[in-house]
């Protein structure tokens, strides 16, 4: 299905954008890892859960994961050698 008009939540995505790769290195650990994928359902869960019953939009319910998601990526990034 597609909007006639994009909404200010959709995602443009660049090929030379870091955020894509990012995504992926996401995607695999989560697949690779499935504690951390327990952690993030319950994370989504919980935030879906909160901003729906207070009306909120997507970028509220992303900031309340959005600790959950940090250290995901820490440990995502620190196992492949991005970061210390």
């Amino acid at each position: 299905m597609r909007a006639q008009h994009p909404s200010p939540e959709d995602i443009v995505r660049f090929s030379d954008a870091p955020a894509p790769a990012r995504h992926i290195i996401f995607r695999d650990w989560l697949r690779a890892h499935p504690e951390d994928r327990e952690v993030y359902r319950d994370a989504k869960r919980a935030a879906a859960a909160a901003s729906n019953a207070r009306g909120e939009r997507v970028s509220e319910c992303n900031e309340r994961k959005s600790d959950t998601v940090r250290e995901i990526y820490a440990r995502a990034f620190r196992d492949a050698s991005f970061i210390d």
